[in-house]
């Protein structure tokens, strides 16, 4: 938990104020929210999207950070950004005016406090990060109970991209809604495909937690939750979803979570947080062009999964994407290669839906609004296509001590990718893309703590983070052998199941828990 939130932080303290995409309009509105004005009045004078909010002034500076976005040789010396601390409001324009106000209202208060001070924006930076930061430590935990914990936590490690970490360190709703999902994915995950009565009631109530956070992140939320909640129904034995669905508490959670999904419905239906109007593209843009300029983009898309910074105009370096290219080619082509016929539909289905959404949500909407999609909207499904792909390879290596060297590897490899983009986009930040590579000594820029003591703050929090991760996810002991679908029948038949059966032996209750769990 410390190391997720310290590696978050560090990435706070490396922005330039302003300089998360959108992140002026995500301020505003959680000032709004957070002063009770959860619905801004309709205006004419506005277009479509866009929303008048009452803000202190220093919220309103800098609304579209055009001197640095795309100058990468530009310092965040050109900001300028003023302190404010005055208790009076000006109109200011968001285009989040009308988001779903839960992410809002969790970090919004030393936006409130301090009347917008820089402070308070850099407060309310650290306050997402932990937020978003504890959906992450409990997919950890969630992770660590599973007999296939090794290689599980080497699906947890790719899933969490520098774009997850970078998205969690500024203020923007998609940080909630993708820590959320890996959150969901991985304690789901556990608890459907291994039985072990001690947990199931911390998995489900970690379910729950996650699935209200995702829901209530976006307008996608909803949609989300459905698809992912369909894939985890896919992937588990119709014998444990019964067991399951039978449990009380289970039925308490979802019915908590269905509220949540209804009044984020509404919200949507009722509040409409992304009008769809105007004719920005004119008809020459058929839909067979749409669709192909579509799939074109989808390159830039997968960049953007892995690392685009500030703006979306700072890409991660060519190393870390390539280091993530390989990870994840790696685990989907080993899980395709030992799944079961339940698995493979599972994975194929996800990796269907990633490649397909994308296509379809941007061909759809580009005629009204133009080629806005980014990679980062995806990311709630596609975190799943690692963790997913791990746990089946998982499956076939229980026991085996190559699951402790794999995710040696993949913690080794992710970590230098993480440590390189951060080195990246603060070395652009100080001196610009072609400043000198030693940019701690003589900075242009200096962020609120120097870049030389946060670079040796990263490296240790990689660090730390790596051996913990190899150590707390080491295989279990016994031998190198393939799970065969009679030995995973028996391991469900013998397991204790969620509800206390009357013809069950009390003795079931006290049964140990798998080995390796």
């Amino acid at each position: 938990m410390l190391l997720i939130t310290g590696i978050s932080w560090a990435w706070a303290l490396a922005t330039p104020y302003f300089d998360g995409p959108d992140e002026s309009s995500h301020l505003l509105r959680a000032y709004a929210v957070v002063s009770g004005d959860f619905v801004p009045p309709d205006s004419s004078t506005l277009p479509a999207g866009f929303s008048a909010v009452q803000a202190p002034q220093s919220l309103t500076q800098n609304v579209y950070p055009s001197c640095i976005i795309g100058n990468y040789e530009v310092t965040p010396n050109c900001l300028l950004a003023t302190e404010g601390g005055d208790t009076g409001t000006v109109a200011g324009i968001s285009t989040a005016g009308r988001y779903p106000p839960l992410y809002y209202a969790l970090i919004g208060a030393p936006l409130r406090i301090l009347h917008g001070t820089l402070v308070s924006v850099m407060l309310t930076r650290l306050l997402s990060g932990l937020i978003c930061a504890l959906f992450l430590a409990s997919a950890v935990a969630s992770a660590a109970r599973s007999r296939h914990r090794p290689l599980l936590f080497a699906g947890l490690i790719v899933a969490v991209t520098p774009q997850v970490i970078f998205t969690n360190a500024v203020v923007n709703p998609s940080a909630l809604e993708i820590s959320a999902a890996i959150g969901f994915w991985t304690s789901g995950m556990v608890m459907l495909t291994q039985p072990d009565r001690r947990y199931d009631k911390i998995l489900i109530a970690r379910m729950g937690v996650a699935g209200i956070g995702l829901v209530s992140a976006k307008a996608s939320g909803p949609a989300y939750l459905l698809i992912l909640v369909l894939i985890l129904l896919v992937l588990a034995p119709p014998r444990r979803i019964v067991e399951v669905v039978r449990s009380r508490y289970t039925l308490a959670w979802g019915a908590l979570v269905s509220l949540a999904s209804v009044g984020a419905i509404l919200w949507i239906v009722l509040v409409r947080p992304n009008p769809i109007v105007g004719h920005a593209l004119g008809p020459e843009f058929t839909t067979a062009r749409l669709i192909r300029l579509s799939i074109g983009s989808w390159d830039a898309w997968a960049r953007q999964m892995v690392g685009n910074f500030g703006w979306n105009d700072l890409p991660a370096p060519q190393y870390t994407f390539y280091i993530w290219l390989l990870l994840v080619g790696a685990l989907l082509i080993g899980g395709s290669v030992v799944c079961r016929v339940r698995d493979g539909v599972a994975l194929a289905g996800l990796v269907a839906v990633v490649l397909v959404l994308p296509v379809a949500e941007s061909t759809v909407i580009a005629r009204s609004i133009g080629f806005f999609y980014q990679g980062r909207y995806t990311l709630p499904l596609a975190v799943g296509i690692p963790l997913l792909a791990a746990l089946i390879l998982g499956k076939s290596l229980v026991g085996c001590p190559l699951q402790r060297r794999l995710l040696a590897l993949v913690a080794t490899l992710a970590a230098t990718g993480q440590f390189f983009a951060y080195l990246y986009a603060l070395h652009r930040y100080t001196v610009g893309q072609s400043g000198p590579l030693n940019f701690w000594s003589h900075p242009i820029w200096s962020p609120a703590v120097p870049a030389g003591v946060l670079s040796l703050a990263m490296l240790v929090l990689i660090g730390v983070a790596v051996v913990l991760a190899i150590k707390k996810g080491g295989s279990a002991p016994g031998s190198c052998s393939t799970d065969s679908p009679g030995s995973a029948t028996t391991a469900t038949t013998s397991a204790p199941t969620l509800t206390d059966s009357p013809a069950a032996p009390k003795a079931s209750l006290r049964s140990p828990r798998p080995q390796g769990s």
